[in-house]
């Protein structure tokens, strides 16, 4: 099972759904397989198999997140870290 949304649709803003993920809660998802079907499954079944993982010569784009995610997914869409490529996004 892979974390994805329907962009494009109304009322529907880029970026991390979080109650989506509350969702994937709700269907039986530990916090750990949420961020899972949010990350590494996701890019994976979108044939991408170095994005999702933290591993060396993976892309150096993640977000940082409490600890607390791992009990609440929607932690997710408020990330306290962003890095795209190595660096901070543009302001």
């Amino acid at each position: 099972m892979a974390y994805g949304t329907d962009l494009g649709n109304q009322g529907t803003a880029p970026g991390i759904d979080a109650n989506e993920l509350a969702l994937l809660g709700k269907a039986g998802f530990s916090g750990r397989e949420a961020i899972e079907a949010a990350t590494s499954a996701a890019a994976e079944l979108l044939g991408e198999p170095d994005l999702g993982h933290l591993r060396k010569g993976a892309a150096a784009s993640l977000i940082g997140v409490p600890e607390a995610a791992l009990q609440d997914p929607r932690a997710l869409a408020r990330p306290t870290l962003v890095l795209i490529d190595g660096a901070p996004p543009p302001r």
